[in-house]
């Protein structure tokens, strides 16, 4: 079975997770220009500006990148339960001095447009979560040579990405932070810790296998790829550098070196996500309110956590990572990748 080395011309096999909101075009190519590779992020974002972060990472490295791009299906409209959850937004906002102005209508954008601008501009490593392509679209993204990538959370969505022709999986192991990338079921049944889920799926696939959830060291990932991983991805371990968008308030929080409770919860977008725990959590998912399905209360409660961002009020943003953050170092992710490529391979 290939290794990330040959499968994408790389020099080790270590990669950076594709974190919205935190990877950068600029923490992409330093990783990528260490030997390793890197994951440029567009689920959720506009073509245009995809487009613009694409060329960006490009003018920053020659070396191949990877992008990710989301796939959940178009979800119906339920006007009972948005009403709810607006009325529950609009009283939290108080707390805050947040007025929620009602959303009344709901644009969800689908994948097409970024997949044909992947093509047009001649990418060649596409990754993907929350869903899977289909048979046609497969066929055409392979007739233009581009290596698929399917996110997987359980044994079963393993299988099916295996059966479906996909070239490789990444496996997300419970630990990870951000999103959950399941897409045959809307719950947490049958996630498991990334050891686990590994053992079980390793037998039974027949793709490379790529690794993440809770990998915080070069040690740590070397286990994996001593028992058949193609690769080893990293993703809270760059939330602290010095290219991260993350919020300074979360950088310094995980930069004390001391663990931090997560939860997976999905009070704020309406799909499971790890996170830090906080006020805004607790009131949402203690309330007796259904959530709306991803992407709806990710759009119902966008205005509230930019107001949050903006006024540094942290008990009520979402602050996306894993179950080991608290070792995210604080350095340019240059460094962050050499030492773990100086871990992984001894060196």
């Amino acid at each position: 079975m290939k290794k990330a080395n040959d499968i994408f011309g790389i020099k080790y096999a270590i990669c950076q997770a594709p974190m919205l909101g935190v990877a950068t075009p600029e923490m992409v190519a330093a990783v990528s220009n260490t030997g390793c590779i890197g994951t440029l992020p567009l689920g959720g974002l506009p073509t245009s500006l995809n487009e613009q972060l694409i060329l960006k990472t490009k003018s920053l490295t020659n070396k191949p990148f990877i992008v990710n791009l989301f796939l959940n299906p178009v979800v119906d409209i339920n006007k009972e339960e948005i009403d709810n959850m607006q009325d529950e937004l609009t009283n939290l906002g108080k707390q805050i001095g947040y007025t929620h102005q009602r959303i009344e209508t709901f644009e969800q954008d689908g994948y097409t447009q970024n997949l044909e601008l992947v093509k047009r501009l001649g990418l060649k490593y596409l990754a993907f979560t929350f869903g899977c392509f289909n048979d046609q679209e497969i066929e055409e993204l392979h007739h233009h040579n581009i290596y698929l990538i399917g996110t997987a959370t359980t044994v079963e969505e393993a299988v099916f990405l295996d059966n479906k022709g996909i070239d490789a999986i990444l496996l997300q192991g419970i630990e990870a932070g951000g999103h959950r990338g399941s897409f045959l079921k809307d719950s947490l049944e049958d996630n498991l810790p990334l050891e686990d889920l590994f053992d079980r799926v390793f037998p039974l696939v027949n793709k490379p296998i790529f690794v993440a959830g809770g990998l915080y060291s070069g040690q740590i990932g070397k286990k994996y790829l001593d028992k058949g991983a193609a690769m080893i991805c990293y993703g809270s371990l760059y939330i602290g550098s010095d290219e991260s968008a993350a919020m300074d308030y979360q950088k310094e929080l995980l930069n004390q070196g001391k663990p931090v409770e997560t939860k997976l919860t999905k009070s704020f977008s309406g799909k499971f996500a790890r996170g830090i725990l906080n006020e805004y959590i607790n009131y949402i998912d203690n309330s007796n309110n259904s959530i709306p399905y991803f992407p709806i209360q990710n759009i119902l409660t966008q205005k509230l956590r930019s107001f949050a961002k903006q006024k540094k009020i942290h008990n009520f943003n979402s602050l996306w990572c894993g179950t080991n953050a608290h070792y995210a170092r604080k350095e340019s992710s240059f460094n962050i990748t050499n030492k773990l490529i100086k871990e992984v391979y001894d060196l």
